[in-house]
């Protein structure tokens, strides 16, 4: 028996060192995993404790003061993670329970000091999605989606249709972060179950999605 046992000797030594490399994997990889969850189909991050990558990538030296302003105040209100209706949200809608997309870009832009101009109250905030594009359009700083406009941080992209990305109505905006090549990166309030999402998918996807044309941060 003691001679089996010491034969067995070197066998437990490699199981027990073989555990403590698995549990050593197991422990480090589904936390790394977490930290940087991405939803492969909708290319939203899922957890906000990581650094998105959409937001590092960009090069702030290069915007406008009024688009570096209004990054900043994305970036500040990504990491709060608001959901429909809690505190932070309705301080977007001044209060009011309803689909808040709107109000949050009507609140980014009066944050960064570029104000909105309700064109039916003369007020900062504008919470309908048709009233924000009929906004920019009486403005002349509106392009259409299948324009030759390249859309920039801090614009507003606007969404008409069926199934536009707030899964709820079909009226939707969203501000954008960046565009590389066919892919555009949009953070947007009240998309999916009433949360703020920030989304990279391509721009063909986004025509599916309603689509139809940018409201100009600057012209």
């Amino acid at each position: 028996m003691r001679n089996i046992m010491h034969q067995l000797q070197p066998y437990r030594l490699r199981l027990v060192i073989l555990a403590v490399v698995i549990a050593v994997l197991f422990i480090w990889h589904p936390f790394n995993y977490i930290a940087n969850k991405v939803d492969a189909e909708t290319g939203v991050l899922t957890n906000k404790s990581a650094t998105p990558s959409a937001f590092t990538a960009i090069d702030e030296s290069i915007l406008s003061p009024a688009r570096q302003r209004v990054f900043a105040i994305l970036k500040q209100e990504y990491a709060k993670d608001p959901k429909y209706f809690d505190k932070t949200v309705m301080e977007y809608t001044e209060g009011n329970r309803e689909s808040w997309c709107a109000d949050f870009i009507s609140w980014v832009f009066a944050e960064a000091d570029t104000e909105l101009i309700n064109p039916n109250s003369g007020y900062w905030r504008i919470p309908g999605v048709l009233t924000l594009q009929t906004y920019f359009k009486d403005n002349s700083a509106y392009a259409l989606a299948d324009s030759d406009y390249t859309p920039k941080l801090g614009d507003v992209a606007f969404y008409i249709g069926a199934q536009t990305p707030d899964n709820s109505s079909g009226e939707h905006a969203a501000l954008v972060i960046s565009v590389d090549g066919d892919q555009i990166t949009t953070l947007g309030g009240n998309e999916g179950t009433g949360i703020m999402r920030l989304r990279t998918e391509s721009i063909a996807t986004n025509l599916e999605k309603g689509l139809v044309g940018y409201g100009q941060l600057e012209l």
